[in-house]
């Protein structure tokens, strides 16, 4: 509980940085890792908002649309009547299945367009650029690879990212993000020996390694609420956070100075 009243504090009052400063080494490292863990959650939720739902509406439509796929020896083809064509509204994607015989009318197809065919896929860019991915030449496909995907296979190949997807990202997430807010973190801990210079305030560079790490918490808190609302994703967001930390840090170093005596 006490971790969490320190994200509130380290925001809202400059004399809790006095308190910070006589803590543990362990307690400052805990705060780091509790914004670390809420920024996680926030783009775990993000990202399955804005990317696992969009896949998870593509895989069920492709396995509704789609016919079934045979991968045999580096060779695709299908189980429909070619060339067959199957559009994505969602993405604007067209999908053209032609493994019997190469499809000669790339030239006419719209932008977004993918095209299969037998030892190959080809996909039509937004300027008309036609990309080619040879399967032949694919080093890591294994040549005696035979495996077959029908409506099934695609409600399988959901379940497995969907149990998946979630925890590999948040693990991921987590380890970054506490790994940039402790280089964070000691950057501004570095500055705050300049500024520690500047005013005079003798602190070591333990002391300003924990002023640093609360002095990252609101930057943290609007990185998240950017994730949200677009509103605080706003132009030079980077340097107004950047200007905006070092004032923190600064009033952190302020009221550890020690008081002049008459």
């Amino acid at each position: 509980m006490g971790v969490i009243v320190d994200i509130f504090r380290a925001v809202v009052s400059f004399k809790f940085y006095k308190t910070v400063v006589m803590r543990g080494t362990g307690r400052a490292l805990m705060h780091l890792l509790m914004i670390s863990l809420l920024y996680t959650i926030a783009f775990t939720v993000f990202l399955n908002m804005q990317v696992l739902s969009p896949i998870n509406l593509f895989v069920d439509w492709t396995a509704e649309n789609f016919p079934t796929i045979m991968l045999q020896g580096r060779e695709l083809t299908t189980d429909a009547q070619e060339p067959f064509f199957a559009t994505y509204e969602n993405f604007g994607l067209t999908f053209v299945f032609s493994t019997k015989q190469e499809f000669t009318d790339i030239g006419s197809q719209a932008p977004n367009t993918v095209v299969v065919e037998r030892s190959r896929v080809l996909f039509v860019g937004n300027d008309n650029t036609v990309e080619e991915y040879d399967l032949a030449s694919m080093k890591d496909l294994p040549e005696n690879i035979n495996v077959a995907v029908d409506s099934e296979g695609w409600i399988r190949i959901k379940v497995v990212l969907n149990k998946w997807f979630t925890p590999i990202v948040f693990l991921f997430v987590l380890i970054f993000s506490w790994i940039a807010y402790l280089v964070a973190a000691v950057i501004y801990a570095l500055l705050g020996m300049i500024i520690g210079l500047l005013v005079r305030a003798k602190l070591d560079f333990g002391a300003l390694a924990k002023i640093a790490i609360y002095a990252v918490t609101l930057l943290n808190l609007i990185v998240i609420l950017g994730l949200f609302v677009p509103l605080l994703a706003f132009p030079f967001r980077g340097i107004v956070l950047f200007i905006l930390t070092l004032g923190y840090m600064t009033a952190g170093i302020m009221v550890n100075k020690p008081e002049q005596r008459a």
